[in-house]
């Protein structure tokens, strides 16, 4: 519900979620608990913001490394950063579109098969948009490192 995202994200809830997972690295069912309140909130540009701005994406990766045998953890996370990928927000879709994000996810897809499906069948849009962010995100991951 809009009105229950507003006011969790409004009373500091992302820094709460981010703290909680921190304190619980281990707790697979957190874990995925966490990510599933984190994707419902990131609906709007400013709550993608804010995710970002209290060191989010850290997290979930993070997350995804530690529990890389958990492909419910490994589709709640893809699902976060593809919607960041897709943002309106110029410096959120920016901020994801790096080499470590980009491995991350396609670990994930390699490793789960049902990750390939769910996350790019979901996220698929019709304006292209998220198209357009995984092209970014895929063509940063195969770019020279410096």
């Amino acid at each position: 519900h809009t009105g229950n995202q507003e006011l969790i994200a409004n009373a500091g809830g992302i820094d709460q979620i981010l703290t909680a997972m921190t304190a619980h690295k281990a707790n697979v069912h957190l874990q995925l608990r966490a990510l599933g309140t984190l994707l419902n909130l990131c609906n709007t540009a400013e709550h993608q913001v804010l995710l970002l701005d209290a060191k989010g994406v850290d997290m979930i990766l993070d997350t995804m490394k530690t529990h890389q045998g958990s492909v419910h953890v490994q589709q709640s996370a893809c699902a976060i950063l593809l919607k960041l990928a897709s943002s309106t927000q110029p410096n959120v879709a920016e901020t994801v579109s790096t080499t470590t994000v980009a491995r991350a996810i396609l670990d994930a897809m390699n490793t789960h098969t049902v990750v390939q499906h769910s996350n790019l069948n979901v996220f698929l849009g019709e304006d292209g948009g998220f198209r357009a962010s995984m092209d970014t995100i895929f063509s940063q991951a195969d770019a020279p490192r410096a």
